[in-house]
């Protein structure tokens, strides 16, 4: 019986030595917390941006000709594009700009420009999980208000096969999708693909 009290007195660590362990676990759990909550800034693009943008966009596979220059150039000289940096470091792109959209057609026009239309997010895989893409598709969002336009709207691929858009989303969305179903848009077919589109007004 002695025996086995002397043994459990080893086996018991010092008060100081809990302490510090207790300590190390918390600063662990910390350093975790603080990677995972990296601070995100957003910003409105313009025309200064156009190299980083392209950069990002070209990691999408998207050659970056001249000509898709000039195309992303026009993009960001209307307004109202924004992007995601970490760390003073571009991440994700959202290009946008005023298009005309009927609702019954679920069709965008050159007509009056009552919408904003995104063309997609581009955001690299690295900062996946971190919310961003739900913080540009809000701020997207603000703008068109500021802007009184009628909808935000946004093509998300192929039309599906399937015949409930919705049950399909929940089962084999994008990761996009996802954030846009969450967001409170609604999901059509359109002559031009899938489209997700969200009443403003």
């Amino acid at each position: 019986m002695q025996d086995f009290k002397e043994e459990e007195k080893k086996e018991q660590k010092p008060k100081a030595i809990e302490r510090m362990e207790e300590k190390l676990k918390k600063i662990k759990l910390e350093n975790y917390y603080m990677a995972d909550s990296e601070e995100v800034e957003l910003k409105k693009l313009d025309e200064d941006d156009l190299e980083e943008v392209a950069k990002i966009v070209g990691k999408f596979g998207i050659e970056i000709s001249s000509s898709v220059k000039a195309l992303i150039k026009d993009i960001l000289k209307k307004n109202a594009s924004y992007g995601a940096l970490v760390d003073r470091l571009l991440v994700a792109v959202s290009l946008a700009w005023p298009v005309g959209f009927d609702i019954e057609s679920k069709a965008f026009n050159n007509e009056e420009e009552n919408c904003l239309y995104i063309e997609d997010i581009f955001l690299l895989i690295a900062y996946e999980g971190k919310g961003i893409r739900e913080k540009l598709l809000d701020i997207s969002e603000e703008e068109a208000r500021k802007r009184k336009l009628k909808y935000l709207a946004i093509i998300t691929g192929n039309n599906p096969k399937e015949d409930d858009i919705f049950e399909y989303i929940k089962k084999r969305g994008t990761k996009l999708e996802m954030s846009l179903l969450n967001k409170g848009f609604k999901f059509a077919r359109s002559e031009d693909g899938l489209v997700a589109f969200k009443e403003l007004l």
